[in-house]
């Protein structure tokens, strides 16, 4: 911005002219090729959804002249046969070497005059046929069935099996319903699809007559555009495999999965799934970006699509040429306008380069201008204002520079010399001069009178500063002492402190201890009730152990005197319940032996938790005597402090004042020789005095 504040009016202007051109020609420019794409793809589009629209109504129509052509002949069928045969008046088929009856014959002859003239007058049938039902046709024949190509080849059928299985007949035969087959190679070696249509009588299923439709007669679907060169159109089925497409028969059969990527795939089924026309997005297996537009086919039961596509590329490539062109228009427009514009700025601006020219010269004192000026309009105006202000500022610079040389040579009686012109603000440049020179006769003349009065003065100062300098340097040697006094109380103190705080420590380090083995204590006694409870609980056990033995004691008595009167037989027995009575007493021995170590150990338990109980009291009085004594050496700590911090205050407050002091006496001192000094410039400004004119 600081660059751009220092370029010159023409080249301002120049900027803001350009720019705001610039600004509006690309705004209108963008505006027009926003709409321009804008209006040009909706056209486009427009025009591939009215494409496959008209599609779709031209492959309709064939569907329906077709289906027209198979139901009639279904219909005339169904309504002629009656199921029986005359066997008096029969002839020959015209189709099998067979005699049937004469209103069989005259179906036949309806079949075939039928047939012929919708073969001959229209290219769109490959082939017309007639299936049926073994024995349907007639009662004596297992398989009737023929169809007529667009040759007028007749094509016969002697077994059932031939067709039955087929997908135009089983189809058809399952669902009673006219089916329409996917696109596959005929008899005739052209790809046909085959429209077949139920042939019912009163209700039953006897047949189907089948329209073979070319491929090769949707030629008229075909879309093309030079804009366009990608454009084609093609015939899909509802699983989207395709029936026909206009650039090549490669592709019949093949489904879009093999064509675009997956996700092209799901698009579409999900938009069909409305039965209603859309339009979408997809990329190719090879990479490749196109534009479809769908419109749904009626394909009885089905429904089928009408298919346009074109590369995106391609849509946009008309837009793009345009958008170039419009470009290319408006950086000619630009380019154009921004010379024009410079060109009349500088044509009608070039005369204020001049006045900077003359703002320079009298920047750098040259008052002496004369411009003349080109044009008679404003900046004409201006150049003839600045020729009369130089003029002006020229006459009062030079009765200016007349007045001063005057004050130079000390000559301040200037009333006579200003005598010019001065207008507007010039006038108090009059004044200032004037009073300039009354102030200035006024002031020297009192500083004359000063000058002598200064002389005297100074040299009483001089002498009154000699003595505070002297007076100063004894009060500092007098508290310097006193600093080094107080210095030492202060390092006394701290020392102090220092012992307080070692011994507060070591008394919370004691309190601590007293703490810890207080709590060693508790947890002894803890220990101690567990003993005493264990202990007597395996008194209570001892006890019933000792009952046991009593009673085993008695067993094994009663179990020995019933061996002895066993006799021999129970001597045996009443060895072993010796046995038993011998251990129960041992047994019993023992437990009164462990029941009097017990009630020792209770004993003990109790003298140590009485001993353990009177040492945690003792650790308790310890902790609050070493509390007290931490407390009053806290106190201490703080009285001490207090007296230190005190003594700093003091021995800082002493510093100060002896600084104040030494700065005293060497300002003292500057004083006196100050004093000289001004004493001997008084002298001298006497006489320069003398040289002023002021009367």
């Amino acid at each position: 911005m600081e660059k751009f504040n220092k370029l010159k009016l023409e080249t301002k202007l120049c900027i803001f002219m350009v720019s705001l051109t610039t600004i509006s020609i690309l705004s209108l420019v963008s505006i027009i090729l926003i709409r321009n794409m804008t209006t040009t793809a909706d056209l486009i589009r427009n025009q591939l959804a009215t494409y496959s629209e008209l599609n779709s109504a031209l492959v309709q129509n064939k569907f329906n002249t077709a289906n027209t052509v198979g139901t009639n002949l279904a219909t005339y069928v169904g309504d002629k046969l009656t199921g029986t045969s005359s066997e008096e008046n029969l002839a020959y088929s015209r189709f099998y070497n067979k005699k049937i009856s004469l209103d069989l014959i005259a179906i036949e002859d309806y079949l075939y005059n039928n047939i012929s003239t919708n073969l001959a007058n229209n290219t769109l049938y490959d082939a017309i046929g007639v299936y049926f039902e073994p024995y349907a046709f007639d009662e004596n024949m297992s398989a009737y069935a023929f169809y007529t190509d667009s040759n007028h080849q007749i094509v016969t059928y002697n077994y059932y099996d031939d067709y039955a299985h087929e997908d135009y007949y089983a189809t058809v035969k399952a669902s009673r319903e006219t089916f329409l087959t996917n696109p596959y190679i005929g008899e005739t070696g052209y790809p046909i699809l085959t429209l077949s249509v139920p042939i019912t009588n009163n209700g039953n299923f006897i047949g189907i007559v089948t329209v073979d439709l070319r491929l090769a007669d949707f030629i008229d679907t075909t879309v093309s555009d030079e804009k366009y060169p990608s454009l084609f159109s093609a015939i899909l089925t509802n699983n989207f495999d395709v029936v026909f497409n206009s650039t090549t028969y490669d592709k019949m059969g093949v489904n879009i999965s093999n064509i675009v990527t997956s996700e092209g795939v799901t698009d579409a089924f999900k938009y069909a799934a409305k039965e209603a026309p859309f339009n979408y997005n997809t990329i190719s297996l090879q990479g490749e970006k196109h534009e479809r537009y769908l419109y749904p086919i009626d394909a009885f039961g089905h429904t089928w699509w009408a298919h346009v596509a074109v590369e995106t590329k391609d849509i946009y490539s008309e837009t793009l040429n345009s958008t170039i062109l419009s470009i290319i228009l408006g950086t000619i427009s630009l380019c154009l306008t921004t010379f024009i514009i410079v060109w009349l700025i500088k044509k009608y601006l070039r005369p204020l380069e001049t006045l900077t020219d003359v703002a320079s010269d009298i920047e750098h004192g040259n008052l002496s201008i004369n411009v003349t000026a080109p044009y008679d309009d404003d900046v004409g105006k201006i150049i003839h204002d600045f020729n009369a202000t130089g003029k002006s500022l020229s006459n009062i610079v030079n009765e200016i520079e007349t007045v001063l040389r005057e004050m130079a040579n000390g000559n301040f009686v200037i009333e006579d010399k200003v005598n010019g012109t001065y207008n507007g603000d010039f006038s108090t440049i009059k004044v200032s001069m004037l009073n300039i020179s009354e102030m200035l006769k006024e002031t020297l003349t009192k500083i004359s009178l000063t000058t002598q009065e200064l002389k005297t003065n100074s040299q009483d100062i001089a002498h009154s500063a000699s003595t505070l300098a002297q007076s100063s340097n004894e009060q500092t040697d007098l508290l310097g002492e006193f600093v080094h006094t107080t210095e030492n109380m202060a390092v006394a103190i701290t020392n102090i402190n220092t012992k307080v705080n070692e011994n507060t420590e070591t008394g919370i380090i004691a309190k601590n201890t007293a703490i810890s083995g207080k709590e060693a204590m508790e947890d002894m006694l803890v220990a101690m009730n567990s003993i005493s409870q264990s202990s007597k609980t395996i008194a209570s056990v001892l006890t019933i152990i000792e009952a046991i033995t009593k009673q085993t004691n008695l067993l094994a008595l009663n179990a020995a005197i019933e061996a002895s009167r066993a006799g021999d037989a129970g001597k045996g027995f009443g060895v072993v319940a010796n046995e038993i009575r011998e251990l129960a007493n041992r047994s019993s021995d023992t437990v009164k032996q462990i029941d009097g170590i017990i009630k020792l150990s209770l004993e003990d338990v109790e003298k140590g938790q009485q001993m353990a109980n009177k040492t945690a009291t003792s650790f308790m009085e310890i902790s609050a005597t070493i509390d007290k004594n931490v407390a009053i050496s806290e106190e201490l700590l703080i009285m001490s402090d207090a007296q230190k911090a005190s003594i700093d205050e003091l021995v800082g407050t002493i510093k100060q004042i002896s600084q104040s002091v030494t700065e005293n006496t060497a300002s003292a001192q500057e004083s006196t020789a100050i004093s000289e000094q001004l004493a001997s410039q008084a002298l001298h400004l006497e006489k320069l005095m003398q040289q002023f004119k002021c009367n």
